[in-house]
């Protein structure tokens, strides 16, 4: 290879087009791998479980719950290699646990590692977990989130059945722990577990193999790179690069040209092309900064090493935080090329590659490139009726990809030109194509358009007749389903891509692509028209999605007006029945804490929170010292906003302060106190101020950040960016598929998340036709930058949206990735075109909110739970991440949506079926859900707190679990400063829900009974329901209660409600507590007793019919004197867990707060005052369930210190501490935590050593 050295080289750099690897995991896996590679060493120690010690395989550890039990066999039917594997065993529907893992392993981030074991099963229930997980950690050994995780079947596996899969390390993990759990009734045999590095690559679908040695830079030599030549002027360096961050696999080159004059490069020389063949060069990189150039550059050559061409693609000038941006750029060989040269340049620069390739590429189209004539290469010319002027040619020079090209042309109105080439035969295996097509508009008048059609055709060449025909959503006609038109989008002169997507669907055997010009005055080219195999739609379990008509992507960044033009109006019907008729809605939005945390005592703990924020006079461009305040007051921006430290400088940022404008909104409509609306709409006039107009101003980035808005007007972002609001970015952020958010940009999903919220204060609101005229700017103009995504599953459209923008339309640009699905976003978007389409009454913004919760009723279907990734994504069948705070917010969003789709009156029973078991799945496993997933219990009283004053008490109880539960334990008692009467008549009832034909709650006369009890009882024994809870089912116990004389509504409290019940009918000794926090005293509160189940409509979706919806109670049954049925006897190891997060605490030093994974943190100290439903004295082991991390505690009940903390197990989130032992009577207890700094904790869990005869 000859020395290759230039003087001013610039910089150019690949973008290698991997669907990306996640920073936190999954392999980089491009659309479509195939082919086989070799693998390292077993890394797992004593895989097929032969050596086995006390119980457990020797090198594992087994983690087990309950009634979970790991055991060894070594029946011949039972074992796959060797002599004993472990079987895992969870029998219980609920409680049981049973993990085997071994952690430590050693890994490099970048790297993949095969997975593999052999397992065999009984049929679990539906609701069973059978998983296998991996969990990776950074140096420091915390948990890198979320985790990878397989859900193995449910269905039976009779016998050994092989699991394979690879999995990319991530970059910042130098371990892993490699896990099987079993929850819910799971069971699992397995043996021959393996974990492997894999060793070489493999190609694309179609492609080539890679031509470039050390394509990976991990080969070096005294600081040498093997196999490629280098090359740099003045202070350049070419550099080995291994630190975590700064490589994607092993080792990364850096291209370091520090400073003006400096440049660096590496190159490939001399790799064999073929004259016409097109092919693909690519590379992953991360940017700290390019002030010159930064370049990939492909060269071809003749045979005497003359260069022909060169193609080349700009990269990313500015800063990634992340190693994940893709380059990549496709050219075709000229006819006499023999060599081709493979480079990457920067000047003044500093950039790292990796993972480097140059393939040959498929491309379906014959003369795609037009190169040769039209006649006798496919393509064919056609004029449309009445056509007198204009022309389709193939023109010689000017083309983007060598030199031919089309030109179409057109006179007038009367004139229709095309181009089409009427049979691309499809290859067999294959159902999904990229089509991809180049377009330069040289002259446009009114009314002209241009276009590719695509239609599928059948083995006759007729068009495929897809419908939607069962219940279809829209007006028929309206939605594509078997030809597709994208039109061009710029018309500056300059090349541009159309990029599109197809799922071929049933019975189509070619493709018809069409170039169209028609109407008007108009002259466009067209080149580079390529159909390649394209990666398939999967299920998380790797196997091809169905139930699909069709699918079709338009993956490029769509102008407004265009996309709007393309979406159907929703179907619509009168809405005759209040959305309570809705069990999904009734069992989400059941008590205050339908989105974001809200409970009765937010309002107190916001006040003390914001009242201790700080004052800083400046922040703009300030960056936080060493142990400096988390949030400030800032004193150099408008609206009296917060600031916070953020990005890798820690500068403090106005961040988040629009999403507040929804959390006071709340605030106001819980508590009717002014200040919190007063606070609402000063934060919403700095949305206004910091959201980017029609013109693309934005005072906020304008005034205060001046040389970064002069960057937003020199890139033209700033119009980009119209109706988006800058609330988080002040450093380029690179997200995990590779796009780079630049500074002050809004994005996709957390900006629909702000809308949503923002629109809580539309019925308060001075300016309401402001707020919502700002939510809408945003949902119409910065939602199509997504693309146009739709299908037909089931026979019922869905739509769907990537996590960043789609393609960019320049060509040889891939820093805006394909493939990018993930199912939350698509939540948080339906959220808020349901808002915004139920209050402007807009048609095809309802529509949209329906089909994206099609879409991921789809993805619930497909997988059984929502996985982080969607199955448009490669990376979904690789690396099956469940993250529940992304789950958990996602079904807040999408419940959201639902109310205002169905008020409406949009047909939504359909997604709705399907809802509610996805709900149901993820109240089973979200922390955030886990004391609500039996039974879900809350207090509100009806009166003044005052002296002498009477209270009417009520506890709201509903069965959000399958049930039933049976001898469910109601207990309460009278708080501090109330008269004890003889006496109380405590009211049970059923409550029957709204419905068309009857507006308000109801009580069911059959299941409506009244108690005589004394206050003892009532508080010590508890009252036992006389019927069983079904799903669904709400029940509400009411008495009243007479405030004394020196009630004081400052000092006195009310005590916490709630009901005790054992599950699975009591066998098993699992007792469970529905906490139902009392309400503060000291401040009023808009909500009551009487309003509590129509509260949340006021909160969240004010229509009338709605939040009127009153407790309707007729006459009341006489009394009778309560008889206790009796209860369980208690047993040793029956086990009570109580949760935290339904409690008022008594005694706390400070705020609390809740928060996505169900905890309450706290400093310094909480106190909590709790009942023990027992019937006699015992000695129980306390266990406590708390947040990860090294934390100083004590724990003491009813004043008596526990046992020092003994960690039993640690998990992803949360650890569990054995805190010893301590006896206990039946009734109440308190508990207090007291730590130096501060904690958050989810429940405790007694479970008795002894009872008491």
């Amino acid at each position: 290879m000859r020395l290759w050295i230039r003087r001013n080289v610039s910089l150019t750099i690949v973008i290698a087009f991997i669907l990306t690897l996640l920073p936190v995991f999954g392999p980089a896996e491009r659309a479509g791998a195939t082919g086989e590679s070799s693998y390292g060493p077993n890394l797992l120690q004593n895989g097929s479980f032969e050596t086995w010690s006390g119980g457990t395989p020797t090198s594992w550890t087994k983690v087990l719950a309950a009634g979970g039990t790991l055991s060894q066999e070594t029946s011949s039917g039972n074992v796959q290699d060797g002599a004993s594997s472990a079987r895992l065993k969870a029998p219980a529907a609920t409680g049981d646990s049973a993990s085997l893992r071994q952690g430590g392993i050693a890994v490099t981030g970048g790297k993949e590692y095969r997975v593999s074991f052999y397992y065999k099963k009984p049929l679990s229930p539906a609701t069973a977990y059978v998983y296998f997980k991996l969990t990776y950690r950074k140096s420091d050994g915390t948990a890198i989130t979320p985790t990878t995780v397989e859900k193995l079947p449910t269905a039976e596996v009779a016998n050994f059945t092989l699991f394979e899969k690879s999995f990319a390390a991530p970059a910042d993990a130098v371990s892993v722990t490699y896990e099987f759990l079993m929850q819910r009734g799971a069971e699992l045999i397995v043996d021959h577990a393996s974990y492997a590095e894999v060793i070489g690559s493999t190609p694309e679908i179609g492609e080539g193999p890679n031509l470039l040695g050390n394509a990976g830079f991990d080969t070096w030599t005294s600081g040498q790179l093997n196999g490629w030549t280098t090359a740099v002027t003045g202070g350049g360096q070419v550099l080995l690069s291994n630190q975590a961050g700064y490589r994607l696999k092993s080792n990364a080159a850096e291209l370091a040209a520090l400073q003006s004059g400096d440049s660096a490069a590496v190159m490939q020389g001399a790799l064999p092309v073929t004259g016409g063949q097109p092919y693909r060069a690519t590379f992953t990189y991360r940017t700290e900064f390019v002030v010159g150039t930064a370049q990939l550059r492909v060269l071809f050559k003749d045979a005497a090493g003359q260069t022909l061409r060169t193609v080349s693609a700009d990269l990313f000038d500015e800063e990634h935080d992340r190693f994940a941006t893709l380059a990549e750029l496709d050219g075709t060989a000229p006819a006499n090329a023999v060599t081709a040269a493979f480079e990457a340049t920067v000047s003044h620069g500093r950039v790292w590659i990796d993972e480097a390739s140059f393939r040959t590429i498929p491309n379906l189209v014959a003369n795609g490139s037009f190169e040769s004539p039209l006649s006798g290469s496919d393509w064919s010319v056609a004029s449309g009726p009445g056509t007198t002027g204009g022309s389709a040619v193939r023109v010689t020079a000017g083309g983007f990809d060598l030199n031919g090209a089309v030109t179409i042309e057109t006179y007038g109105a009367q004139d229709e030109w095309s181009v089409g080439q009427s049979f691309v035969a499809q290859p067999d295996g294959h159902r999904r194509f990229k089509i991809n097509a180049l377009y330069k508009v040289q002259q446009t008048g009114t009314g002209a358009e241009s276009f590719i059609r695509l239609t599928w055709l059948d083995a006759n060449g007729q068009p495929i007749q897809v419908t939607a025909a069962d219940n279809p959503p829209f007006a028929s006609g309206q939605l594509p389903l078997s030809s597709f038109e994208a039109p061009v989008l710029k018309r500056d002169g300059e090349w541009h891509r159309l990029t599109q997507v197809l799922l071929k669907p049933a019975g189509a055997a070619k493709l018809e692509i069409r170039l169209v010009g028609r109407g008007g005055v108009s002259s466009v080219m067209w080149d580079g028209i390529q159909v390649e195999p394209w990666s398939d739609l999967y299920k998380v379990d790797g196997t091809p999605a169905t139930d699909l008509a069709m699918a079709y992507d338009w993956s490029n960044e769509i102008e407004p007006d265009v996309f709007w033009s393309k979406i159907p109006a929703a179907a619509r019907q009168t809405m005759t029945a209040p959305v309570w008729e809705s069990e999904l809605l009734r069992r989400h939005f059941f008590g205050l804490d339908g989105y974001y945390y809200l409970n009765y005592y937010t309002p107190l703990n916001n006040k003390m929170s914001q009242a201790r924020i700080p004052y800083l006079e400046h922040t703009v461009g300030v960056s936080a010292a060493t142990g400096a305040p988390s949030t400030v007051r800032a004193g150099d921006l408008p609206y009296n906003v917060t600031a916070s430290p953020d990005g890798p400088n820690r500068e403090y940022y106005a961040g988040g302060n629009q999403s507040s404008v929804g959390t006071y909104a709340t605030l106001y409509t819980l508590t009717g106190e002014q200040p919190f609306l007063d606070r609402a709409e000063e934060l919403m006039q700095f949305s206004h101020y910091s959201q980017y107009k029609s013109d693309g101003d934005n005072p906020f980035v304008r005034i205060h950040y001046p040389d970064e808005w002069q960057r937003l007007l020199d890139t033209g972002r700033n119009v980009q960016f119209r109706g988006g609001w800058d609330y988080k970015f002040n450093y380029n952020w690179t997200n995990v598929y590779g796009y780079t958010y630049p500074k002050h940009s809004p994005d996709g999903h957390v900006n629909a998340q702000i809308g949503g919220r923002m629109l809580h204060l539309y019925p308060y609101a001075d300016d309401a036709a402001g707020v919502l005229n700002a939510v809408y700017e945003f949902a119409y103009n910065q939602i199509p930058c997504n693309g146009f995504n739709y299908g037909v599953y089931k026979n019922r459209a869905y739509y769907w949206f990537g996590y960043g923008p789609s393609t960019t339309g320049i060509p040889n640009d891939a820093r805006n990735p394909l493939g990018d699905g993930t199912d939350n976003i698509n939540a948080a978007k339906a959220h808020v075109f349901a808002k915004v389409g139920y209050l402007r009454n807009d048609p095809k913004m309802l529509e949209l909110a329906r089909g994206l919760l099609w879409y991921l009723a789809r993805e619930y279907e497909y997988d059984g739970a929502f996985y982080y990734d969607s199955a448009e994504n490669p990376l979904n069948k690789t690396r099956a991440v469940l993250d529940q705070s992304h789950e958990t917010m996602m079904v807040w969003d999408a419940m959201h949506a639902f109310a205002y789709l169905k008020q409406a009156g949009v047909d939504i029973g359909a997604e709705e079926a399907v809802w509610k078991e996805a709900l149901d799945t993820t109240v089973d496993s979200a922390l955030w859900y886990q004391g609500d997933r039996y039974i879900k219990a809350l207090k509100a009283f009806d009166g003044t707190p005052a002296p002498n004053s009477q209270f009417t008490i009520a506890t709201y109880l509903q069965a959000i679990g399958d049930g039933p539960y049976t001898n469910v334990k109601w207990f309460d008692k009278l708080g501090s400063n109330m008269v004890v009467p003889q006496s109380l008549n405590v009211r049970i009832s059923k409550v029957v829900p709204p419905s068309a034909t009857e507006s308000d709650w109801t009580v069911d006369p059959g299941r409506d009974v009244v108690y005589a009890v004394t206050p003892d009882s009532m508080a010590n024994d508890g009252i036992v329901l006389p019927w069983m809870l079904q799903k669904g089912d709400i029940y509400r116990v009411v008495y009243t209660a007479t405030t004394g004389s020196g009630f004081d509504r400052n000092a006195d409290t009310m005590p916490n409600a709630g009901a005790a019940f054992y599950l699975n009918g009591g066998s098993g000794g699992k007792l469970e507590i529905a906490e139902a926090m009392a309400p503060p005293m000291l401040i009023d509160l808009n909500v009551n007793a009487s309003n509590l189940l129509s509260f949340p409509a006021q909160l969240y979706f004010p229509f009338p019919n709605a939040a009127s919806a009153a407790m309707e109670l007729p006459a009341a049954p006489a009394a009778q004197a309560y008889a206790s049925p009796g209860w369980r006897t208690d047993s040793v190891g029956d086990a009570v867990t109580m949760h935290f997060k339904h409690l008022a605490p008594t005694v706390t030093y400070s705020t609390y707060s809740n928060s996505i994974y169900g905890q309450v943190s706290f400093s310094r100290y909480i106190e909590y005052a709790f009942y023990l439903p027992r019937t006699s004295e015992g000695e129980y082991d306390v266990a406590l369930e708390r947040l990860n991390g090294s934390i100083a505690y004590s724990v003491s009940i009813d004043g008596q210190p526990l046992a020092a903390e003994s960690l039993v197990s640690t998990g992803l989130r949360t650890s569990v501490a054995d805190l010893g032992s301590v006896t206990l009577e039946p009734g109440w207890h308190t508990i207090r935590f007291d730590t130096p700094g501060s904690m958050g904790i989810l429940n405790v869990k007694f479970t008795a050593l002894s009872v008491a005869p």
